[in-house]
């Protein structure tokens, strides 16, 4: 290895130039249940610049789906950047980005996000609509909304979830 240490650095930087990732299909399945699916259609019908808003903690659906997270932040959960300023901060970066997308909990859980939220949720609410509330399978539940502003191209497979691209 230390007589090639300059083929080994020739490689790795020709992987990076490639982009190459690990493909989601070598391991799981948009018909899998539960957060894997989430990911896909996220992953399918988002663009690599548009953010998504996740305000539950699934850190793994943005990174998996290779997607930035609106608002600047991963989640936002009781407890964390609930202040006014904060939210304040969140909706001023919102207003700035491309956010086709947003993952709120579903039902009852809903309520809390309004609670501790109600500055971010009420600027999510006039510049989304709800798509409705889904059970992704064990037992994860999701309420979807979409942008008003941004026309979809179609639906995600036999889903009535809108397509960006």
């Amino acid at each position: 290895m230390l007589d090639r240490f300059d083929l080994l650095q020739e490689r790795i930087a020709s992987v990076r130039a490639s982009g190459a990732s690990w493909p989601l299909e070598g391991w799981a399945s948009p018909d899998d249940p539960g957060l894997m699916r989430l990911v896909f259609y996220i992953r399918d019908c988002t663009a690599p610049t548009d953010r998504i808003f996740v305000s539950q903690y699934f850190p793994q659906v943005l990174a998996l789906a290779q997607r930035p997270f609106a608002a600047g932040h991963g989640d936002l959960r009781p407890g964390f950047f609930g202040t006014t300023a904060d939210q304040q901060l969140a909706v001023a970066r919102l207003a700035q980005q491309r956010v086709p997308l947003a993952v709120l909990p579903a039902a009852d859980d809903l309520a809390w996000f309004k609670e501790h939220f109600p500055i971010v949720e009420d600027y999510l609410w006039t510049h989304l609509k709800s798509v409705g509330e889904y059970e992704l399978g064990n037992d994860i539940r999701i309420h979807l909304l979409a942008s008003r502003d941004i026309e979809p191209q179609g639906t995600w497979r036999e889903t009535d979830w809108p397509c960006y691209r």
